[in-house]
């Protein structure tokens, strides 16, 4: 396993696996440092890991300063995957024990339902320098979403105006 500084990281001069995980999953980790060493890349962890606790409390901006310039992610979470889809940025989904229908609903609706994996095996077994990203079904879902959340605060906005509660 190759671990540097945190500053090659922030000048943007490292090749690094972006691990970022819920809790901790050994599988994540397996596999981030598969696509590691098959790739001579370092891996960068965002959550407190044993030894790597010094990427334990990067921000926002951090976080999505790593997605976009990892060359890889390897996540169990949600929001990693949605910003490695809008990235661009290769990725590995682990699959957990716990319900994955919005996970699975985004990674059909993008075309990339075979980046969810659920061991080391599967997920090596994916090529991935074909990896591209369909940027109009992003974007029409970006549209939708958009939409989905200007339709919810009018509502919100509407109940608010006649006295009613929003819970």
């Amino acid at each position: 396993m190759r671990l540097r500084g945190v500053i090659s990281h922030l000048c943007g001069t490292a090749m690094f696996v972006f691990c970022y995980q819920i809790s901790f999953e050994k599988m994540s980790l397996k596999i981030a440092n598969a696509i590691a060493d098959k790739y001579g890349l370092e891996v960068v962890f965002k959550r407190y890991v044993e030894p790597y606790a010094f990427y334990a409390d990067i921000g926002p901006s951090e976080f999505l300063w790593y997605i976009m310039n990892a060359k890889f992610v390897v996540t169990s979470s949600f929001h990693c995957t949605l910003f490695s889809v809008f990235f661009g940025t290769p990725f590995l989904s682990i699959r957990s024990d716990a319900p994955q229908s919005r996970l699975t609903t985004l990674l059909k609706a993008v075309g990339l339902e075979d980046r969810l994996v659920l061991n080391l095996s599967q997920a090596m077994d994916l090529p991935d320098e074909n990896f591209k990203v369909d940027k109009a079904k992003i974007q029409m879902l970006g549209e939708k979403g958009k939409l989905f959340l200007h339709e919810g605060l009018k509502s919100c906005n509407s109940r608010l105006l006649k006295g009613g509660k929003l819970g």
